[in-house]
Protein backbone atom coordinates (compact mmCIF):
# COMPACT_ATOMS: atom_id res chain seq x y z
CA UNK A 1 0.00 0.00 0.00
CA UNK A 2 1.45 3.30 -1.06
CA UNK A 3 0.71 6.55 0.71
CA UNK A 4 0.62 10.01 -0.87
CA UNK A 5 3.83 11.95 -1.01
CA UNK A 6 2.99 15.40 0.37
CA UNK A 7 6.19 16.87 -1.11
CA UNK A 8 5.07 16.28 -4.68
CA UNK A 9 2.72 18.54 -6.63
CA UNK A 10 -0.03 16.92 -8.76
CA UNK A 11 0.78 16.96 -12.46
CA UNK A 12 -2.41 18.84 -13.23
CA UNK A 13 -1.09 21.87 -11.33
CA UNK A 14 2.05 22.28 -13.49
CA UNK A 15 0.33 24.51 -16.10
CA UNK A 16 -0.96 26.79 -13.34
CA UNK A 17 2.48 26.98 -11.75
CA UNK A 18 4.01 27.76 -15.16
CA UNK A 19 1.70 30.74 -15.66
CA UNK A 20 2.41 31.97 -12.14
CA UNK A 21 6.16 31.77 -12.67
CA UNK A 22 5.95 33.72 -15.91
CA UNK A 23 3.96 36.46 -14.20
CA UNK A 24 6.41 36.55 -11.30
CA UNK A 25 9.73 36.41 -13.17
CA UNK A 26 9.08 38.03 -16.55
CA UNK A 27 9.12 41.67 -15.39
CA UNK A 28 12.30 41.10 -13.37
CA UNK A 29 14.16 39.29 -16.14
CA UNK A 30 13.09 41.87 -18.71
CA UNK A 31 14.27 44.73 -16.50
CA UNK A 32 17.67 43.07 -15.97
CA UNK A 33 18.08 42.42 -19.69
CA UNK A 34 17.42 46.06 -20.60
CA UNK A 35 19.89 47.42 -18.06
CA UNK A 36 22.59 44.77 -18.32
CA UNK A 37 24.83 46.82 -20.65
CA UNK A 38 25.30 49.61 -18.11
CA UNK A 39 24.13 48.45 -14.65
CA UNK A 40 22.91 51.51 -12.73
CA UNK A 41 22.42 50.11 -9.24
CA UNK A 42 23.42 52.52 -6.48
CA UNK A 43 26.91 51.62 -5.24
CA UNK A 44 28.19 50.23 -8.53
CA UNK A 45 31.63 51.56 -9.42
CA UNK A 46 34.23 51.25 -12.17
CA UNK A 47 37.94 52.10 -12.00
CA UNK A 48 39.91 53.07 -15.11
CA UNK A 49 43.54 53.89 -15.86
CA UNK A 50 45.19 56.04 -18.52
CA UNK A 51 48.79 57.03 -19.25
CA UNK A 52 48.46 60.00 -16.88
CA UNK A 53 45.63 59.62 -14.37
CA UNK A 54 43.16 57.14 -12.95
CA UNK A 55 39.40 57.59 -13.06
CA UNK A 56 36.62 56.18 -10.88
CA UNK A 57 32.94 56.29 -11.83
CA UNK A 58 30.42 55.61 -9.07
CA UNK A 59 26.62 55.44 -9.04
CA UNK A 60 25.96 57.52 -5.93
CA UNK A 61 22.19 57.82 -5.86
CA UNK A 62 18.99 58.92 -7.53
CA UNK A 63 18.19 62.40 -8.84
CA UNK A 64 15.19 64.08 -10.47
CA UNK A 65 15.92 65.84 -13.75
CA UNK A 66 13.09 67.83 -15.39
CA UNK A 67 10.63 65.68 -13.44
CA UNK A 68 12.19 62.39 -14.54
CA UNK A 69 14.02 59.90 -12.31
CA UNK A 70 17.66 59.21 -13.13
CA UNK A 71 20.85 57.94 -11.50
CA UNK A 72 23.75 60.20 -10.57
CA UNK A 73 27.17 58.97 -11.72
CA UNK A 74 30.21 60.77 -10.29
CA UNK A 75 33.41 60.89 -12.35
CA UNK A 76 36.36 61.27 -9.95
CA UNK A 77 40.12 61.50 -10.55
CA UNK A 78 40.95 61.11 -6.87
CA UNK A 79 41.94 64.68 -6.05
CA UNK A 80 39.31 66.28 -8.26
CA UNK A 81 35.77 65.48 -9.33
CA UNK A 82 35.44 65.92 -13.09
CA UNK A 83 31.67 66.03 -13.33
CA UNK A 84 28.39 64.34 -12.53
CA UNK A 85 26.31 62.57 -15.15
CA UNK A 86 22.59 61.71 -14.96
CA UNK A 87 21.57 58.47 -16.70
CA UNK A 88 18.57 56.14 -16.94
CA UNK A 89 17.18 53.30 -19.06
CA UNK A 90 13.81 53.56 -20.80
CA UNK A 91 11.33 50.79 -21.63
CA UNK A 92 12.82 50.44 -25.13
CA UNK A 93 16.21 49.47 -23.71
CA UNK A 94 17.86 52.80 -24.56
CA UNK A 95 20.43 54.41 -22.28
CA UNK A 96 19.41 58.05 -21.77
CA UNK A 97 21.66 60.96 -20.83
CA UNK A 98 19.57 63.52 -18.94
CA UNK A 99 22.38 65.96 -18.22
CA UNK A 100 25.77 66.75 -16.71
CA UNK A 101 27.27 69.08 -14.18
CA UNK A 102 30.93 69.92 -13.69
CA UNK A 103 32.22 71.43 -10.48
CA UNK A 104 30.34 74.55 -9.40
CA UNK A 105 29.13 75.39 -12.90
CA UNK A 106 25.40 75.17 -13.72
CA UNK A 107 24.25 71.80 -15.06
CA UNK A 108 23.61 71.13 -18.74
CA UNK A 109 20.23 69.38 -18.95
CA UNK A 110 18.56 67.97 -22.08
CA UNK A 111 14.88 67.86 -23.04
CA UNK A 112 14.17 65.29 -24.28
CA UNK A 113 17.07 63.24 -22.82
CA UNK A 114 19.80 62.28 -25.28
CA UNK A 115 19.63 58.69 -26.54
CA UNK A 116 23.16 57.72 -25.56
CA UNK A 117 23.09 54.06 -26.53
CA UNK A 118 20.65 51.50 -27.94
CA UNK A 119 21.74 47.84 -27.53
CA UNK A 120 21.81 46.10 -30.89
CA UNK A 121 21.36 49.29 -32.95
CA UNK A 122 23.92 49.55 -35.74
CA UNK A 123 23.06 53.06 -36.83
CA UNK A 124 23.46 56.64 -35.69
CA UNK A 125 21.16 58.34 -33.22
CA UNK A 126 20.57 62.02 -32.89
CA UNK A 127 18.13 64.85 -32.84
CA UNK A 128 17.32 68.35 -31.66
CA UNK A 129 16.98 69.03 -27.95
CA UNK A 130 16.36 71.95 -25.62
CA UNK A 131 19.23 72.58 -23.21
CA UNK A 132 18.51 73.97 -19.74
CA UNK A 133 20.92 75.22 -17.07
CA UNK A 134 19.11 73.73 -14.07
CA UNK A 135 17.60 70.38 -13.08
CA UNK A 136 14.07 71.77 -12.73
CA UNK A 137 13.95 73.37 -16.20
CA UNK A 138 13.22 76.91 -15.02
CA UNK A 139 15.91 78.61 -17.14
CA UNK A 140 15.41 79.73 -20.73
CA UNK A 141 16.29 76.78 -22.98
CA UNK A 142 18.75 76.86 -25.87
CA UNK A 143 18.14 74.61 -28.87
CA UNK A 144 20.99 72.25 -29.81
CA UNK A 145 21.58 69.31 -32.17
CA UNK A 146 23.47 66.18 -31.20
CA UNK A 147 24.57 63.02 -32.97
CA UNK A 148 25.71 59.65 -31.65
CA UNK A 149 27.37 57.24 -34.08
CA UNK A 150 27.62 53.47 -33.76
CA UNK A 151 31.17 52.67 -34.89
CA UNK A 152 30.95 48.88 -34.84
CA UNK A 153 31.60 45.88 -32.60
CA UNK A 154 35.20 45.75 -31.40
CA UNK A 155 37.46 43.74 -29.10
CA UNK A 156 38.94 45.83 -26.28
CA UNK A 157 41.96 44.60 -24.34
CA UNK A 158 42.00 46.30 -20.95
CA UNK A 159 43.73 45.57 -17.62
CA UNK A 160 40.45 44.01 -16.40
CA UNK A 161 40.33 41.57 -19.33
CA UNK A 162 39.39 41.22 -22.98
CA UNK A 163 35.87 42.35 -23.86
CA UNK A 164 33.49 42.18 -26.81
CA UNK A 165 32.17 45.73 -27.06
CA UNK A 166 29.92 48.07 -28.99
CA UNK A 167 31.84 51.24 -29.91
CA UNK A 168 29.77 54.44 -29.79
CA UNK A 169 30.99 58.00 -30.51
CA UNK A 170 29.22 61.09 -29.24
CA UNK A 171 30.04 63.77 -31.81
CA UNK A 172 28.75 66.87 -30.02
CA UNK A 173 30.67 69.43 -28.01
CA UNK A 174 31.54 66.92 -25.26
CA UNK A 175 33.23 64.60 -27.73
CA UNK A 176 33.44 61.17 -26.13
CA UNK A 177 33.92 57.62 -27.41
CA UNK A 178 32.60 54.74 -25.32
CA UNK A 179 32.98 50.98 -25.59
CA UNK A 180 30.08 49.16 -23.88
CA UNK A 181 30.21 45.50 -22.89
CA UNK A 182 27.24 43.48 -21.54
CA UNK A 183 26.76 43.10 -17.76
CA UNK A 184 29.71 45.37 -16.97
CA UNK A 185 29.30 48.80 -18.57
CA UNK A 186 32.10 50.72 -20.23
CA UNK A 187 35.25 48.74 -20.92
CA UNK A 188 36.89 51.84 -22.35
CA UNK A 189 36.30 55.60 -22.45
CA UNK A 190 38.05 58.19 -24.63
CA UNK A 191 37.73 61.95 -24.55
CA UNK A 192 37.98 63.32 -28.08
CA UNK A 193 38.17 67.09 -27.47
CA UNK A 194 40.74 69.05 -25.51
CA UNK A 195 43.35 66.35 -26.09
CA UNK A 196 42.60 62.68 -26.55
CA UNK A 197 42.78 60.65 -23.32
CA UNK A 198 41.84 56.97 -23.20
CA UNK A 199 40.75 55.29 -19.97
CA UNK A 200 40.68 51.48 -19.80
CA UNK A 201 38.80 49.38 -17.24
CA UNK A 202 40.92 48.09 -14.36
CA UNK A 203 38.22 46.79 -12.01
CA UNK A 204 34.52 47.05 -11.25
CA UNK A 205 32.28 46.49 -8.25
CA UNK A 206 28.64 45.51 -8.85
CA UNK A 207 26.22 45.56 -5.92
CA UNK A 208 23.70 43.28 -7.68
CA UNK A 209 24.77 40.27 -9.76
CA UNK A 210 22.75 39.40 -12.86
CA UNK A 211 22.00 35.69 -12.84
CA UNK A 212 20.57 33.55 -15.61
CA UNK A 213 17.78 31.21 -14.50
CA UNK A 214 16.81 28.41 -16.86
CA UNK A 215 13.23 27.22 -17.27
CA UNK A 216 14.24 23.65 -16.41
CA UNK A 217 15.80 24.86 -13.18
CA UNK A 218 12.62 26.72 -12.22
CA UNK A 219 10.51 23.61 -12.86
CA UNK A 220 12.89 21.43 -10.87
CA UNK A 221 12.51 23.77 -7.90
CA UNK A 222 8.87 22.75 -7.54
CA UNK A 223 9.36 18.99 -7.81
Amino acid sequence: MHGRNPSRIPTILYPLISVWLLILFFPTLGHAQLESTMPLDVGNSWTYASDHTDLTITVTGAVTVLGRSAYRLVYDRGLSQIYQEYLSWNDQGQLLLHGRQGGLTPPVVFEPPLVWYTPGAEEGLGGTVNVYADLAGTTTPVEATYYVAFMGNEIVEAPAGTFDTAHVDELGSAGEARWYTPDIGMAQLRYLHGGSVTYQLVSHNMTVAIEETSWSHLKATFR
